[in-house]
C-alpha cells in the first residue's frame, strides 16, 4: 500500500488539504529522467536535412522545440521538486540527488554548445535513472552507475568553472 501524506498551506487566505502520493512523486520523477533520456536522444539523432521540403523543415523544426521545451521542463521540475525526495534518500545518496538535479539544470541552461548539453544529459541522466530507478536485486549496477555519475559530474562542474585569475603582485600602497 502507498505512503500517504497530508498537508495544507497556513499562509494562504484559503486552506485545501492535499494528499500525496510518494510512489505517485516517484513516477513523476521517473517520468521525467525518462522524458530527458528520449528529448535528448531525439534531439541528437533527428536533424533538419537540406534539401527538404518547407513543410518538412518547419514540422522538423518543431519537433525539435517541442524536444527542448521537454528536457527544460523536466530539469526545471527536478530542481523545482528535489526538496520532496531530500528525506526519501538520506545521507549521501540525497545529497547525490540533489546534486544530479542541480547539474542537471545547469547543465541545461549553460552557454556550452547543444551537442555538449546533449552528451552531457544522457551521461548522467542514464546513470541517474539506474542508480535511483534500477532493479533494486542489480546492486552490482547501481553501484557502478553511482560512482560513474559521481565521476561525470565532478567533470561537468570542474569544466564550467571559469577559468582562476593570475596571480599578480600587489601593488605597494603609500602611507
Amino acid at each position: 500500500m502507498p505512503e500517504l501524506w497530508a498537508g495544507t498551506d497556513a499562509g494562504k487566505a484559503e486552506h485545501h488539504c492535499t494528499v500525496i502520493d510518494t510512489e505517485g512523486k516517484r513516477r513523476k520523477i521517473t517520468t521525467n529522467a525518462l522524458s530527458i533520456l528520449t528529448a535528448v536522444i531525439m534531439l541528437r539523432e533527428v536533424q533538419v536535412p537540406d534539401g527538404v521540403t518547407d513543410t518538412l523543415r518547419a514540422a522538423l523544426a518543431e519537433e525539435r522545440d517541442r524536444w527542448h521545451r521537454q528536457v527544460g521542463e523536466a530539469t526545471r521540475h527536478f530542481t523545482d521538486r528535489a526538496q520532496e525526495f531530500i528525506f526519501t534518500f538520506r545521507g549521501p545518496i540525497g545529497v547525490l540527488w540533489m546534486r544530479y538535479c542541480g547539474t542537471a539544470r545547469m547543465v541545461w541552461i549553460s552557454d556550452r554548445t547543444e551537442e555538449t548539453r546533449l552528451r552531457h544529459l544522457l551521461e548522467i541522466t542514464e546513470h541517474f535513472h539506474t542508480l535511483f530507478f534500477g532493479s533494486r536485486w542489480r546492486l552490482r549496477s547501481r553501484v557502478r552507475a553511482m560512482g560513474e555519475l559521481q565521476r561525470l559530474m565532478s567533470v561537468i562542474e570542474e569544466e564550467g568553472r571559469p577559468p582562476l585569475p593570475q596571480s599578480r603582485t600587489a601593488p605597494a600602497v603609500e602611507v
